[in-house]
């Protein structure tokens, strides 16, 4: 190959992308992107940063989890220190409605029936 001359650089990169075990996984079946986000998990007593994806139905339902654990009250939700501290968090995630959240509740209380 000439020196300049651009042939094939990124074909491993298209290759990985199409058989990447947790891209296929994570995004199988929803045709959208992902937001992968890092985080630190401890293993074995160590600190390693791990990859994750975000999914707001997902984060809705545990913090409808948590208020029904620890009998939060719904207005959790407005207070100031809490938006701060769940933006700081995930800055995606967008904090429902005390009545977006009462249905949320609800309906764990529905399913579990």
């Amino acid at each position: 190959m000439l020196e300049g001359e651009i042939r094939n650089e990124t074909k491993h990169l298209h290759h990985h992308l199409d058989i990447c075990i947790q891209k296929v996984s994570l995004t199988k079946g929803r045709g959208r992107q992902t937001t992968f986000f890092f985080y630190s998990k401890i293993i074995s007593g160590k600190k390693m940063l791990a990859c994750g994806a975000y999914k707001e139905e997902n984060a809705k339902s545990e913090l409808a989890i948590m208020i029904i654990l620890h009998e939060y009250s719904l207005a959790i939700v407005d207070h100031i220190s809490f938006i701060i501290f769940v933006t700081t968090i995930q800055l995606l995630f967008q904090l429902p409605s005390q009545n977006t959240i009462k249905k949320e509740i609800i309906g764990i209380y529905e399913h579990e029936k």
